[in-house]
């Protein structure tokens, strides 16, 4: 019996240390360095947003070296339903605009995504729909997920005296979590800023029967933000893929939990040609991420590394992330001014 009260508490404080995000030791929500290439992981207002069909793939590696430590697997897709799409017309012989008909304003996605932490395994369906709200020279867009966890304890390597134990038993079955997410996006063709919550019901999590403690998922809020400056001077134009052009971006991204722990990651980019970019960030309290990436055809490759200055880099070499993107469907449905990643 000793031994079995011996596991639950290891159990309930690996739980504790995932779920509360008081302690930045901890993590509930994935971390995404390369978060700018798929801001649809954060945000469901960016489903569709603009005009791509995108498919992407991520991978992540957290503190490689160290027993246990986070990894992360996603994939998602997303799109606009553009039966009636954004089209030039005619307004005067001497100057044209963009126009938008009464459809092609909504946007859906979806993700799907597993989080391994220690013994415990989380994974995640979200579906995803947005409305977009063009503007003058900008584009307002909201999004709403449903989502699904299972959340599962690897009771395979627990070891104890009692293998009928009730809360082994209950890992064995896994536990099915349901909520939801929101999101703002405001989009012009040099900047963007977005919102959005996650966990909006904070569910509960009760690892066995009985009598006990609930564990509620902690709600988190995001925002995020970007400018991009032309370095050759004059006013921000896109240019078409291969002609020249530097651009200089720097971008934030703010996350607060309910329970107010807060982190903050600031960088800059610098794309080149729209073909190629690069960047560095600043993740509080302690972590320094390097990133590149490419622009094959249609696919993004972007690798991202993750260096911490406490004292775990003396037992890691450190966090990994792979991402690749494939967009498509760049025609007339799309809008011109909005050819950003």
């Amino acid at each position: 019996m000793r031994g079995n009260t011996k596991i639950k508490v290891f159990l309930v404080a690996v739980l504790t240390c995932m779920l509360m995000t008081e302690s930045l030791k901890g993590q509930q929500d994935a971390y995404y360095s390369q978060y700018k290439l798929n801001a649809f992981l954060i945000n469901p207002a960016v489903a569709g947003y603009d005009g791509y069909r995108t498919i992407s793939l991520i991978s992540r590696e957290q503190w490689i070296g160290i027993p246990g430590a986070p990894r992360t697997n996603a994939f998602s897709a997303q799109t606009r339903i553009m039966s009636n799409s954004y089209i030039s017309r005619g307004a005067h012989v001497r100057k044209n605009r963009k126009s938008l008909t009464t459809k092609g304003r909504v946007g859906v996605g979806a993700f799907v995504y597993n989080d391994h932490v220690g013994l415990i395994d989380r994974t995640g369906v979200q579906i995803t729909y947005a409305y977009h709200i063009p503007l003058e020279l900008s584009q307002l867009s909201f999004g709403l997920s449903l989502n699904t966890y299972q959340f599962r304890i690897n009771a395979d390597k627990i070891q104890v005296n009692d293998p009928q134990d009730n809360l082994v038993d209950m890992s064995r079955r896994g536990i099915f979590i349901p909520d939801a997410n929101f999101g703002v996006y405001y989009t012009t063709a040099a900047y963007y800023v977005g919102f959005s919550a996650s966990d909006l019901a904070q569910s509960s999590l009760k690892i066995s029967s009985g009598n006990t403690v609930d564990y509620k998922i902690t709600r988190n809020y995001y925002l995020m933000g970007g400018y991009q400056f032309p370095l050759d001077g004059g006013r921000y134009i896109r240019r078409p893929t291969g002609k020249s052009g530097l651009i200089l971006e720097p971008n934030m991204l703010f996350k607060v939990s309910e329970k107010g722990a807060m982190q903050l990651d600031i960088g800059i980019r610098l794309l080149f040609n729209d073909k190629y970019w690069g960047g560095i960030n600043y993740r509080t309290p302690n972590t320094l991420v390097i990133m590149g990436g490419i622009k094959l055809d249609k696919f993004y490759v972007g690798y991202a590394f993750d260096a911490s200055f406490s004292p775990i880099m003396s037992h890691t070499f450190g966090s990994h992330e792979i991402s690749v993107v494939y967009k498509f469907g760049d025609n007339a449905r799309r809008f011109r001014w909005l050819n950003q990643f």
